[in-house]
């Protein structure tokens, strides 16, 4: 099974003190209490461009760091409501979770310039809306 393989895998590696199975878990909760989110990137997921897994860390206040590839700089500003870094560059990745873990101040104020744009630009209502727009405007129909 796969399972079996991953632990083979941890056993082989010599890390298995560093790694903790959690089974089924509350993934908001685990969201909401971590300091940051790291998902760093060396390409875009084909046509996906924004994982969905950083609007769900930014909408749960958790600061996220991540990759600038594939427009990421369109929905998270640098900074601002996260912090972007260079692909495939450690130094940079490194510099940025230890700017945040550092910083509480500045975690804090990511966390929340982050949510409100994910309350603002991303929330279901706003999404439906805007593909009812569309509609509309394909259909020339309007509410």
């Amino acid at each position: 099974t796969t399972d079996k393989k991953i632990t083979d895998l941890i056993e082989k590696l010599g890390v298995k003190n560093k790694i903790k199975f959690l089974g089924v878990v509350d993934v908001p909760k685990i969201m909401t209490d971590s300091d940051i989110f790291v998902l760093p990137r060396t390409t875009a997921f084909g046509t996906v461009t924004f994982p969905n897994v950083l609007l769900e860390s930014m909408a749960c206040g958790t600061p996220v760091i991540t990759s600038n590839v594939g427009g990421i700089d369109e929905f998270i500003t640098n900074g601002k409501t996260g912090v972007l870094v260079p692909s495939k560059n450690i130094k940079a990745l490194e510099n940025a979770i230890g700017s945040l873990i550092n910083d509480k101040d500045k975690r804090e104020r990511i966390a929340i310039n982050a949510r409100l744009v994910v309350e603002e630009k991303y929330s279901w209502k706003k999404i439906t809306d805007k593909i009812i727009n569309v509609y509309e405007d394909v259909t020339d129909e309007k509410r």
